[in-house]
């Protein structure tokens, strides 16, 4: 509705505000709003600081760290996850039209929309790698 569209922009700056570390008091104040108004209306109810100490994470919040994201699975690892993904990308990218014995369709039209779904994979293998082995 109409009152959803028009308070969708002071809910989104409450909720950037809290999310940047700025108080209720202060977000109530910058936006002319009542203590029930903001808390109902525009600030996040979940308890953040609770669901890092429950997560490992230190309750303070800032910059968190995750061991396996500095680590990179080996290639040979990563083409066992959806292993005809290369195959594909290069025959779309080329607009392959010809037969396949190892692919059931025998045509592969170029389009953005393919392309970005085959390289989507490709990212999800190393993302599936670091979560399985990590």
């Amino acid at each position: 509705n109409s009152q959803k569209k028009t308070h969708a922009e002071r809910g989104c700056g409450a909720r950037h505000a809290e999310i940047a570390g700025a108080t209720e008091e202060q977000s109530r104040r910058h936006g002319r709003w009542n203590a029930q108004g903001t808390e109902n209306n525009y600030l996040i109810s979940l308890p953040r600081q609770s669901i890092w100490v429950i997560n490992r994470l230190p309750a303070a919040g800032g910059q968190f760290w995750l061991p396996r994201a500095s680590v990179t699975p080996s290639e040979d690892l990563q083409v066992k996850i959806f292993p005809l993904v290369d195959q594909v990308l290069s025959r779309v990218e080329s607009g392959y039209t010809e037969g396949s014995e190892e692919l059931s369709s025998s045509t592969y039209p170029k389009t953005i929309c393919g392309q970005g779904f085959l390289l989507l994979l490709k990212k999800l293998r190393v993302i599936f790698c670091k979560i399985r082995f990590s």
